[in-house]
């Protein structure tokens, strides 16, 4: 589902208008066109593990915590 995000370095994985997984390799915005309804965006880091930040109302774009990589995770 790459094609969701403007970023060709973004990979979006997910299950349509569910819940989508997206790696920023770099950090950055996200923009992500999604069905109405009320999202939640939680953050994680992949180089360090652990828990999943806490859940936050995702309106179609967020920032990523800073310039590293990190997953977002985006459901309803």
């Amino acid at each position: 589902m790459d094609e969701m995000t403007a970023d060709a370095e973004d990979f979006v994985f997910g299950k349509e208008s569910k819940i989508y997984a997206v790696y920023l390799p770099k950090g950055g915005n996200i923009v992500l066109p999604l069905p109405k309804g009320k999202w939640l965006i939680q953050w994680f880091n992949p180089r360090t593990g652990g828990k999943l930040s806490a859940k936050k109302t995702f309106s179609g774009m967020a920032t990523a915590p800073d310039n590293n990589d990190w997953v977002a995770l985006i459901n309803q």
